[in-house]
């Protein structure tokens, strides 16, 4: 039998935890306000960031770095930070 890992933080030894660690896959958002603001993320804010980030030159400058894009750099040095927090919130 696998013994199922607990998420992140693991209260398992601590001798002073009240509440213990659930496994990851041990919670399922089903319904309710959190599925509600998940789903208006995937239709409306990510593809929304997208645009904007295209608009702004970040997958540009990215092309840019990985030479598959030619041109110069558009915008402020920091343009990549907006791109990662955008993929970060994809994942």
């Amino acid at each position: 039998m696998t013994q199922r890992r607990p998420g992140p933080t693991d209260t398992a030894r601590s001798p002073r935890a009240v509440l213990r660690t659930l496994p990851f896959d041990s919670v399922r958002i089903t319904g309710g306000l959190w599925a509600e603001k998940r789903n208006v993320n995937r239709r409306v804010t990510l593809p929304h960031g997208r645009k904007m980030l295209e608009e702004a030159g970040n997958f540009h400058n990215l092309k840019l770095a990985a030479g598959l894009a030619e041109g110069g750099f558009k915008g402020p040095r920091y343009m990549d930070s907006d791109l990662y927090k955008w993929l970060e919130a994809l994942a």
